[in-house]
């Protein structure tokens, strides 16, 4: 028997969940089994060949070299974290404004919890489904190691998967938090989705246009993976920077969302 809407969400999200953690693990353990083409080969020429601000794009030839080189670049830099991004929007997009769009949350509402524990019931059960949603690349890195006869550093690689969920949070929080202040379900997916895009492209250009160095510090994929978080772990600082900004999304949405008249909205 589900007693709380958490247990619901958890429950009622299964299946999106199973869906979603067999699509990351399967681009990683397939992304992960081209590591040995790059260890082998000799593109070095190539990178060395290639304009200086290609080479800013294309990143540092020497760590395609290295299983945490090519685990940082191939996959916690690039893949990932945009599955687990769009997973995020979609996912909290799902638990919060699409149930008003429904009218299953002013049915919920009308049950003696108050709007505060909707809220954070909701918003702890997305925040777990993303977690384990996340933990698909661990588990296919890890599982990759015996295919590319390599490894690392297991601490490097948890941290990096930790930071992964920390910069899905925080689009899935700014996700929930715009669609419970607004109610609006095209809203809240343009604007998050327009914001992850576009935070992301001036993050991934950065490197090679000098204009945006200083732009991509208001990014979040900045205090993700500046610097390399696959092979120098996770800095405290850049942590505390992606978690204030999930807290400060919820609570403003949160703020509002206590406030607004759901019927008339």
């Amino acid at each position: 028997m589900l007693k709380s809407i958490f247990q619901k969400t958890l429950y009622e999200k299964r299946w999106m969940l199973l869906a979603w953690w067999v699509g990351i693990f399967a681009m990683t353990l397939l992304t992960m089994s081209v590591f040995p083409f790059f260890k082998d080969s000799g593109f070095e020429e190539m990178f060395a060949n290639a304009p200086k601000s290609l080479q800013g794009l294309l990143g540092d030839a020497a760590s395609y070299k290295t299983v945490a080189g090519y685990v940082d670049q191939q996959i916690y830099s690039l893949r990932i974290p945009m599955m687990t991004i769009i997973m995020a929007v979609v996912l909290f997009v799902g638990v919060g404004v699409s149930d008003e769009d429904r009218g299953t949350q002013e049915t919920l509402l009308s049950l003696p919890v108050t709007r505060s524990q909707v809220f954070w019931h909701k918003f702890a059960a997305a925040s777990v489904l993303l977690a384990i949603a996340c933990t698909a690349a661990f588990v296919a890195v890890l599982a990759s190691f015996p295919l590319i006869d390599g490894s690392m550093s297991l601490v490097d690689l948890a941290a990096a998967t930790f930071g992964c969920w920390l910069v899905s949070m925080v689009f899935g929080s700014l996700t929930y938090g715009i669609g419970a202040a607004t109610g609006k379900r095209g809203l809240t997916i343009g604007a998050a989705s327009g914001l992850a895009f576009g935070t992301y492209l001036i993050s991934s250009l950065a490197p090679a246009v000098e204009l945006l160095n200083s732009w991509q510090k208001l990014t979040p994929f900045y205090y993700y993976n500046v610097p390399s978080i696959a092979q120098q772990g996770l800095r405290l600082s850049n942590m505390t920077v992606l978690l204030g900004a999930t807290v400060v999304f919820s609570l403003a949405g949160l703020f509002v969302f206590r406030k607004r008249d759901l019927v008339r909205d």
